[in-house]
């Protein structure tokens, strides 16, 4: 909740709030402070994968609000379904009394009668009528097709399953990779980033769910393409960022070394690999030659 104009050395008002504030050089001047309570809000229909529906299905996501304030409380949760251009469809505004470490769920009924990707944005305010939690829930109406149950070598996607979202969540990974062998396709890009998988320097950890994405890419017959991207916090130059490309011998070797062990670890399992993504597309912050990595790579 709001604590209002706080006059106080910066040591109190750490005390007082319990803030982390990273060292900053100069004159630190804290005019106001906002706190949210710990409330929580999600909206996942487990029977309808990413909130997909098709034209003969009514529209149902189940919004669930947790609270870890503390205490009982009720809240006003006001909840508001738009299309992607911003129209509004339906409003609508109601009380729920949650206990502390308790939830609350709901079936939202959305008329969303065309096709298209739509929001349900949902507010949640305590008593007093400060908000404490927003969310945007998005979901889409498409039509119903008919699935062909033969696979095509020249149809593949790009999915993203390897990314800490899906840690340890391998019923996650196997939903989405079922989604994909249904879809027909054959082939599959995906990346598991250098920092993830060297978190520090030569010691490399292979993600349980990286694992299972491959391990599903053999059960269904889909070939993987990896790949291999981004910088690593422990070898970046002071300024850069994770999308800065290895520029130095030692960042090119220590990019080489990661390659080498992701081709080690899945030898037989990944045949494909593609070195970066959109070089020229904003994820590179060395344009010019990159000719002499590239073959560094391809030596090693």
């Amino acid at each position: 909740r709001s604590l209002g104009v706080v006059y106080a050395d910066l040591d109190t008002l750490m005390a007082q709030a319990d803030l982390r504030i990273r060292a900053v050089a100069g004159t630190l001047y804290v005019s106001s402070v906002t706190l949210y309570e710990a409330v929580e809000i999600t909206g996942i229909n487990p029977s309808h994968p990413g909130n997909i529906f098709t034209d003969n299905e009514e529209v149902s996501i189940p919004l669930i609000l947790g609270n870890a304030t503390g205490a009982d409380d009720t809240f006003q949760v006001t909840y508001t379904v738009r299309d992607s251009r911003g129209g509004e469809y339906e409003s609508q505004t109601l009380d729920a009394f949650v206990e502390n470490g308790g939830a609350v769920q709901w079936e939202i009924p959305a008329a969303a009668e065309k096709y298209g990707v739509y929001y349900l944005d949902v507010v949640v305010k305590n008593g007093e009528g400060h908000t404490l939690a927003e969310e945007r829930i998005r979901f889409s109406r498409i039509a119903q097709t008919q699935v062909d149950t033969e696979s095509s070598p020249y149809f593949g996607v790009q999915t993203h399953l390897v990314r800490t979202v899906f840690e340890e969540n391998l019923e996650a990974v196997d939903t989405i990779m079922d989604i994909t062998a249904k879809s027909g396709a054959q082939l599959i890009r995906d990346e598991m980033y250098w920092g993830m998988a060297e978190p520090e320097k030569d010691n490399f950890e292979f993600k349980p769910q990286w694992d299972r994405y491959i391990e599903k890419c053999e059960e269904y017959g889909i070939e993987p393409s990896l790949i291999l991207s981004y910088g690593n916090p422990l070898y970046l130059d002071p300024g850069e960022t994770g999308t800065a490309t290895p520029g130095t011998a030692e960042q090119i070797a220590a990019f080489a070394n990661y390659a080498k062990q992701m081709a080690t670890h899945y030898k037989g399992k990944i045949k494909q690999y593609e070195v970066w993504n959109e070089w020229n597309g904003g994820m590179n912050n060395r344009p010019g030659d990159n000719a002499s990595g590239i073959k560094y790579f391809a030596d090693t």
